[in-house]
């Protein structure tokens, strides 16, 4: 039980005098005002407040551990200060640079994590932006083959349209007809349309332009009631009377009607 009081003691006063030591090291005000009594604390004599502490602790340990603490703990506090004092300044400078040091490179390790989130951060959105931009590009790519496509079978149909057009009875025009080409500005939709030997056989409904804005094509819808599409140069207007003429046979227009491009 003694050895136990020594080993309690002893440890109390190291670790309160190596905590206060170490503290007091840096406030030079407050050790100046404590050296004085640490000088003078030996002078004491500690034993004389045994009976107190029997008193207040009774007859346990409790007097035992604490007259042995205050005997050590003030010796502990000066040999930690004397020990602090002799350390040579080139260390205490080193130990505030390593300190220092240490503070910048963990700043540095800080800054470089955020920056690598948001390096990650910036990657995932350039990998999700590239994505997309594969995704639209395969579908530009789909739509131009598409397209390309449609634009095959359109040339190949207009080549047969133009084919069975051509198969097509016409009749020659008479010479009062020569003049009667139609112009870029004319409007043609509501026009009568008429044979060469004046039999009406339908009306204008919409027109084709080209690229220079020209009328290509005309789309009238015959007296029953079915569309067929005029190519211009089988076709004549007559201004004055808003007629349209044709010289295509009546049966080749019925068969022609409702073929589109």
């Amino acid at each position: 039980m003694f050895l136990g009081n020594v080993m309690i003691a002893f440890t109390s006063a190291f670790v309160i005098g190596l905590l206060t030591g170490t503290i007091l090291h840096g406030f030079k005000t407050a050790r100046d005002i404590l050296d004085p009594l640490f000088a003078t604390y030996y002078a004491i004599p500690i034993f004389a407040f045994y009976p107190l502490f029997i008193v207040m602790f009774g007859l346990g340990d409790g007097p035992q551990v604490l007259i042995g603490y205050m005997l050590g703990v003030v010796a502990v506090i000066v040999t930690i200060l004397n020990g602090l004092d002799r350390v040579p300044r080139v260390l205490k400078k080193t130990a505030r640079i390593n300190r220092q040091v240490g503070a910048d490179n963990r700043a540095a390790d800080e800054r470089a994590g955020d920056e690598n989130v948001h390096y990650r951060s910036e990657q995932t959105q350039y990998q999700r932006q590239r994505s997309q931009y594969e995704s639209q590009l395969q579908n530009s790519r789909a739509q131009q083959a598409e397209y390309e496509n449609k634009n095959a079978r359109y040339d190949s149909l207009r080549d047969r349209y133009a084919d069975e057009r051509a198969a097509y009875r016409r009749g020659t025009w008479p010479s009062r007809y020569a003049s009667w080409n139609l112009e870029r500005d004319v409007s043609l939709a509501g026009s009568r349309v008429e044979l060469i030997n004046g039999r009406r056989v339908g009306v204008v409904t919409d027109t084709s332009h080209g690229r220079n804005g020209r009328v290509t094509a005309l789309l009238v819808r015959l007296d029953n009631n079915r569309s067929v599409w005029i190519d211009v140069t089988d076709v004549r207007y007559n201004r004055a009377a808003r007629v349209v003429m044709t010289n295509l046979d009546r049966n080749d227009l019925r068969r022609m009607a409702d073929q589109r491009l």
